[in-house]
């Protein structure tokens, strides 16, 4: 493909691509979706790999599936309305929640929910803070007690030699992300629009 051609990709295939990666990368069979103990999906470079191509095909989805173009249309911002839909399903991790929150709206030109921007407001909030782990040495998301009064709680990840953890939201906990989304984006504005800023 030449610099100024462009390649576009069927958006479920990049979909079900994006599932069966994210299952890899948290150490669960593609298929099936159940936890296995295996060497390569426990090695922590792979794992990386394995998030930063989910990143990759996430670009790729939110582009309309094209490849070879910048955006020529700035995103609207996510509708807040669009949460009025969300029904629980399971406990899950954020990137997850995230993902069903935006259900309502993919295909459409709207700026998705951002992890990191949410995870600040928790940690500022003193809803969650960062820990080193002490077999693996790995800084991962823990729950502090006011977190875990909405319905965090942690999930150790991985096997011996390298282990990881992640925050589960029970169903209480995302109703309070539901409840308090409009709060989050207004008190986070003013951080986001720095880090556009500076970079």
């Amino acid at each position: 493909m030449s610099r100024n051609e462009m390649k576009e990709f069927d958006l479920q295939r990049i979909k079900t691509a994006s599932i069966y990666l994210e299952r890899m990368a948290d150490g669960r069979n593609p298929a099936t979706n159940q936890q296995v103990k295996d060497e390569i999906l426990d090695n922590p470079n792979v794992i990386r790999c394995l998030h930063f191509v989910c990143e990759i095909l996430r670009e790729v989805e939110l582009n309309g599936g094209v490849v070879g173009k910048k955006r020529s249309k700035a995103r609207m911002p996510f509708p807040l309305e669009a949460l009025d839909q969300f029904v629980y399903r399971n406990d899950k991790p954020i990137t997850h929640i995230l993902k069903q929150f935006a259900e309502p709206v993919d295909g459409k030109n709207v700026r998705k929910l951002n992890t990191s921007r949410i995870n600040k407001w928790l940690e500022a909030n003193g809803y969650i803070e960062k820990r080193i782990m002490e077999e693996s040495k790995r800084e991962c998301w823990f729950p502090l007690e006011k977190g875990e009064k909405i319905g965090m709680y942690s999930e150790e990840r991985g096997n011996q030699g390298y282990q990881y953890a992640v925050i589960m939201y029970s169903e209480k906990a995302q109703y309070f992300l539901v409840e308090h989304m409009k709060q989050i984006l207004e008190e986070t504005e003013g951080e986001k629009k720095k880090e556009a800023a500076d970079s």
